[in-house]
């Protein structure tokens, strides 16, 4: 199995190009990480979680489900990425303005403004499988980041540490500008695929309502420390799902020109059961003695180890039916994870304080998964 994965991938040149930015990323996010948390602290960290989920809602807002209509029409070849990067630069303005108005904190402002330009430009890349050049940018950013945002801290605090993310994903606005020398904008692209954009949208805001909607009812329940040290935890999960990341980008592209990957699912699935394996029962060796500071993190993070396979299985799902143009199964399936987080958080947690957090966190990842797994087997016949 071994030598045939090693065939893998030297014939996929893209896909070892593509693994190797999404783990050099996560190197780089791991080191910063182990430095950046004890400078924070778990109060500051958790401050600059809960502003990001409020950055992250803002995009949201305006992104039209940008990610998923990239790369499931641009690989079919249709040009409507500068149609979509019009629509996004107004929807963005019209946001940036109303949060800023809400919060007045220019921060969040920054950030979501960097998001919708990283967004665009790195999915761009991604759909036409311009592997190099998204490395580039990819790994510009992460560094951009982790070399200029403590400093920015110790200058004007946790928001500068925001302010930083943001500036650090503006250099991608560079693939818009020749993405508008490419292509006109063409509002008839997105008028015929109207129903695909809409449920795009209604996935990807279902998503990441679950995905930060811990991190702002974790704030009135137990503070900005307590949300300090799941954020620690939350990045170890992340970590540990950065192989499922590269799996769907690598993916769907292919997915939508209907290309055989059934061995790379497989490859997927075995991989994620190892590093799942690895988050429960090594890193709580490891994190008392990287952070003293974050102990609640150290009893965390191996229940939400549990989460990996089941997160792995979903984005295979979510790849196979997005290239399908099927997004309705992923919305309701979203809102499945979204009502089982939630449900789960606020029952849980009075029984089990923080520890009904990340049992909540898991149920939810696993109810997303069935769900889909079912509903796959019942429209391709097949469970991967």
């Amino acid at each position: 199995m071994w030598n045939n994965f090693k065939k893998f991938l030297k014939f996929e040149k893209g896909g070892t190009v593509l693994g190797f930015t999404q783990f050099s990323g996560a190197i780089i996010t791991g080191i910063f990480t182990i430095f950046a948390a004890p400078i924070l602290g778990a109060e500051n960290l958790g401050l600059v979680s809960y502003f990001l989920a409020i950055a992250a809602i803002g995009f949201t807002i305006c992104s039209f489900g940008v990610s998923s209509v990239l790369l499931v029409y641009l690989s079919k070849g249709v040009k409507l990425f500068s149609t979509m990067s019009f629509l996004l630069l107004i929807s963005t303005a019209i946001t940036g303005i109303i949060v800023f108005l809400i919060f007045n904190e220019i921060s969040i402002v920054l950030v979501i403004i960097g998001h919708v330009i990283f967004e665009l430009a790195i999915h761009e890349l991604l759909a036409k499988q311009m592997y190099t050049k998204y490395m580039k940018y990819f790994l510009t950013q992460r560094i951009l980041f982790a070399t200029l945002a403590i400093p920015m801290f110790f200058l004007i605090g946790f928001t500068g540490f925001i302010i930083m993310y943001g500036l650090s994903m503006l250099p991608a606005f560079i693939r818009i500008y020749f993405g508008f020398k490419e292509s006109r904008i063409n509002l008839t692209l997105i008028k015929e695929r109207s129903s695909f954009i809409v449920n795009s949208y209604l996935l990807y805001a279902a998503r990441t309502s679950y995905a930060y909607v811990d991190r702002l009812i974790i704030v009135p329940l137990f503070g900005y420390t307590i949300l300090g040290n799941y954020e620690l935890a939350m990045q170890g999960i992340i970590l540990g799902n950065v192989f499922a990341v590269f799996i769907y980008n690598y993916l769907l592209p292919k997915d939508a020109r209907e290309e055989s990957t059934y061995r790379l699912k497989i490859y997927a699935i075995i991989g994620s059961t190892l590093i799942s394996l690895l988050v429960i029962f090594v890193s709580p060796h490891i994190l008392p003695i990287l952070f003293p500071q974050f102990q609640d993190a150290v009893d965390l993070i191996p229940i939400m180890g549990l989460s990996i396979v089941p997160h792995v299985f979903t984005m295979l799902y979510i790849s196979k039916f997005l290239s399908s143009e099927n997004s309705r199964l992923i919305v309701i399936s979203s809102v499945i994870h979204f009502i089982i987080l939630v449900s789960a958080i606020l029952i849980l947690t009075h029984y089990y304080s923080t520890m009904g957090l990340v049992i909540a966190f898991v149920l939810g990842e696993i109810g997303e998964s069935l769900f889909l797994m079912f509903m796959h087997k019942k429209v391709f016949k097949s469970f991967i």
